[in-house]
């Protein structure tokens, strides 16, 4: 798979300096730490440009509040970068402070971020942190967060997988109770799980090209007399992939106790797990909090940071760890490179 997206409007994209190749950037909830590692980034980085939908007047006073040089304008579509200006009713009172009001706007900044995505046809969307119960309770319906709210809004599947520098994972199913997870092993997911972290090895240049996947009972089931998946489902696909993948190397099922180390001694940087906390648990625990979210299977690629709101460190600025957007923007520029490379 050269490309996931239609190489037409890809071509079209590119070859223009319309704002479709600048990363939309929805500002997530101000009371916690996303908006405040995006400064620490964009100082440290001032030749980013970026199209930012939040408050102005709260994004300059919270670089002064850093003591950071850092001044974006108001959006202007003949600069193609810049501060869609969302009005809200608050101030640098509410860092570290869960707020209803906070969470409102944070749902308004994603949704009218999203629209200018749809409407620009842009091809980077980066969402930071939101807190889901506040905008639960302040919007009236339950929010289970961007993946759920976009699988929604596009009525498919959506590829996730989280990068946090060396690994490279995909999660084969999301946020669902664990009793569900064996129902969502098929061929087609697998198969879809494959292309999805292929595609991404690519953009990040991962060579070998070595998969492995993980089983999902106890020692990979022990040849069947611990459960059927490995034995049903995994294998026989294993099987199938190595026939039609010939340019990849498979392993598996890999048992998920001992996975972290068959991974080291294969030199395996890229995992398919079967279930949300399978190896995404080990990546945490490795390489806290500098993992990054990408979603594909949408008309864009969306990015998030894959930790929370961290209100209990937006305080102190100097404690908030920036490296998430660092991957994500190094992720942005070998995008980049490897759509306009394909044509």
């Amino acid at each position: 798979m050269s490309n996931f997206y239609d190489k037409g409007n890809l071509e079209k994209s590119f070859n223009s300096c319309d704002v479709v190749s600048i990363p939309v950037v929805s500002c997530g909830d101000l009371s916690g730490i996303g908006l405040i590692s995006l400064v620490k980034y964009l100082t440290k980085n001032k030749d980013k440009k970026i199209i930012l939908f939040t408050n102005k007047a709260f994004f300059d006073d919270l670089c002064d509040f850093m003591d950071c040089d850092l001044d974006i304008p108001t959006f202007d579509s003949s600069k193609g970068y810049g501060i869609v200006d969302i009005n809200c009713n608050f101030g640098l009172e509410v860092l570290g402070k869960p707020d209803y009001k906070v969470g409102k706007f944070s749902y308004e900044c994603f949704i009218e971020s999203l629209k200018f995505v749809e409407e620009r046809n842009s091809k980077f969307y980066l969402t930071l942190p939101i807190n889901k119960y506040l905008i639960s309770k302040s919007i009236g319906k339950k929010f289970l967060g961007h993946t759920t709210f976009l699988e929604e809004r596009y009525c498919k599947d959506i590829s996730m997988n989280f990068f946090d520098g060396f690994y490279l994972l995909n999660l084969l199913s999301h946020h669902i109770p664990i009793k569900d997870v064996s129902d969502q092993i098929t061929f087609e997911k697998l198969n879809l799980s494959l292309e999805s972290i292929i595609y991404l090895a690519n953009i990040f240049g991962i060579k070998p090209l070595k998969i492995a996947i993980l089983g999902l009972n106890p020692h990979a089931g022990e040849g069947g007399s611990i459960g059927s998946e490995e034995e049903l489902i995994i294998k026989p696909f294993i099987e199938y992939a190595r026939s039609n993948y010939s340019y990849v190397e498979l392993f598996g099922p890999l048992s998920p106790d001992s996975a972290y180390f068959n991974l080291k001694a294969l030199d395996i940087r890229a995992v398919i797990s079967l279930y949300h906390d399978q190896f995404l648990s080990i990546m945490k625990s490795l390489s806290f909090p500098r993992i990054i979210e990408i979603n594909i299977g949408l008309p864009f690629l969306r990015c998030t940071l894959a930790h929370g709101v961290g209100y209990s460190v937006a305080k102190d600025p100097k404690r908030v760890d920036e490296g998430g957007l660092e991957l994500i923007f190094d992720f942005y520029e070998n995008f980049i490179r490897f759509t306009t490379n394909s044509f």
